[in-house]
């Protein structure tokens, strides 16, 4: 027979081994805290909700997975995902640099073939070009002729892009919503803007600004994953495969945005 000792250490390893099979692995995500509506928001207890929020809670139900969601400025998202601190950059589009620490789905960069038709991508967002609205400028698509200075969000994938063409006159501000005031207070130039920013553009300012109908670019954004994270590759793949799911029932898609539209006072145009 086994002694007392034998029974509490074998008592101990099966609740252990039990503990182990049921724990579930944590994911730490991090996002833009700059307020996309609807696709981020924050209530008055600094909880975060909207439709990427909704979106992540449908992929980690019913999983062994957990996950948690920290809204921080942009490029120190990218640094501390770069440095492991994170699992995954929520809403990054795929970029050469940031690729060198960040593993985005095989069917993303260079591999997708048209845009946004990445099947794993988390959505389809870009940037529009927002001008005042005395001007009698409209974008056409030629980069070399939008009214300088150009206004950009600093750490952006427009920045980087701007940046690499040549000629044109270029400020890098903190957030979209001070370059569109930085616009209006001098009464120059143009701002490229993040396509969510449009969604909730202060009525004061809105008066005054003309987004125009051609996108600077439209392209596909994901849940990129750090290449320091020590998340099981299988759980990439899983989560990378249920995003899918989500993301391609259509009507609850709608129903999401919708919902949050309704919140905000605004029909859904998605």
């Amino acid at each position: 027979m086994l002694s007392r000792t034998c029974k509490i250490f074998l008592f101990v390893l099966t609740i252990a081994f039990f503990l182990q099979i049921n724990a579930k692995e944590k994911v730490k995500i991090c996002a833009d805290d700059n307020i996309q509506i609807p696709f981020i928001m924050i209530l008055k207890d600094r909880k975060p909700i909207g439709v990427h929020v909704d979106i992540l809670n449908e992929v980690f139900t019913n999983t062994n997975l957990t996950y948690s969601l920290e809204l921080i400025p942009w490029i120190r998202c990218l640094d501390r995902a770069k440095a492991g601190e994170y699992d995954i950059v929520l809403n990054a589009s795929y970029d050469e640099k940031r690729a060198e620490y960040l593993n985005y789905p095989s069917d993303s960069g260079p591999n997708e073939e048209a845009y946004c038709s990445s099947i794993y991508k988390l959505g389809c967002y870009g940037y529009y070009v927002l001008t005042l609205k005395n001007t009698n400028y409209d974008y056409t698509g030629e980069v070399s002729k939008l009214p300088f200075p150009i206004r950009v969000a600093r750490g952006n994938s427009a920045e980087k892009e701007l940046l690499a063409t040549k000629n044109l006159q270029l400020e890098s501000g903190k957030s979209d919503s001070l370059n569109i005031k930085k616009m209006i207070r001098d009464n120059t130039g143009c701002a490229v803007v993040y396509s969510a920013y449009t969604n909730f553009i202060d009525i004061d300012l809105k008066d005054k600004i003309k987004i125009h109908k051609i996108p600077y670019k439209l392209k596909s954004y994901y849940l990129a994953f750090s290449k320091n994270s020590k998340i099981d590759p299988k759980n990439i793949t899983f989560i990378w495969k249920k995003l899918n799911k989500v993301v391609s029932d259509k009507e609850n898609i709608k129903k999401i945005f919708n919902k949050y539209n309704t919140f905000y006072g605004k029909s859904s145009t998605q």
